[in-house]
């Protein structure tokens, strides 16, 4: 369970702090969220919105079914179904959703933070942006101890990874997960590659050359759903 939500510089928050913890290890099992209009409970709201779709980003199958419906059947319907067909797909790319959850007339990096407690252990994920992801980082189970399990982070001088050993276990695997990063980091995340890999390949195969903890990760946030209304 989710344990706490910091946004920062995040649509009409500032810096700001929600805590659901019970006690120090507990979360809370029931949240209720109530303020006046305007007061910013739908912003709370989309830092879960981000998380979630942050992890379904990347879903090439959806993209390449709409090229091909594009393709092959423009002269069919008209551009109004074909825009909505196309507004639909959008609302999983994690771009331009982190574009519209910054503060306006605000230049500096928007943030989430996420603590969570998952199979009985904690955890906190990071992820920091503006026009794109900048930096992500997962704190959680590195073998049988916590620890920085990666952390990406992007400044004028390139791309800078750090992933601990334990996440592949094996080299070709690691490897080819590199070029993925390579190509696709920056406008989704580490964990929204790895979903990808993950739903879209041999389960068996994927889950003997990764971390059962990363693992647990990306189907524990993936269950996340969020109802705005």
């Amino acid at each position: 369970m989710f344990t706490s939500l910091r946004l920062k510089n995040f649509k009409s928050f500032g810096d700001i702090y929600f805590d659901f913890r019970k006690s120090k290890n507990e979360a809370k099992k029931f949240i209720a969220v109530y303020g006046e209009n305007g007061s910013g409970k739908s912003n709370f709201v989309d830092g879960f919105e981000l998380l979630s779709k942050s992890i379904s980003s990347l879903n090439i199958i959806k993209q390449d079914l709409y090229q091909t419906f594009k393709e092959k059947s423009s002269q069919l319907i008209n551009n109004e179904y074909l825009h909505a067909i196309k507004r639909f797909i959008n609302t999983i790319e994690v771009e331009s959703f982190m574009n519209e959850c910054r503060m306006i007339g605000n230049d500096e990096d928007s943030e989430a933070e996420y603590e969570f407690i998952l199979n009985g252990v904690e955890g906190r994920y990071k992820i920091v942006f503006n026009e794109e992801i900048i930096n992500e980082e997962l704190f959680f189970l590195i073998g049988k101890k916590r620890g920085t399990v990666y952390s990406i982070s992007k400044d004028e001088t390139g791309v800078k990874k750090v992933i601990n050993d334990s996440v592949f276990t094996d080299k070709k695997f690691r490897d080819d997960f590199n070029e993925e990063l390579d190509k696709f980091w920056g406008k989704h995340t580490f964990l929204g590659i790895l979903a990808n890999i993950i739903y879209t390949q041999n389960l068996t195969y994927v889950t003997s050359k990764v971390s059962s903890h990363i693992i647990d990760v990306v189907y524990y946030f993936d269950k996340l759903h969020v109802i705005n209304s």
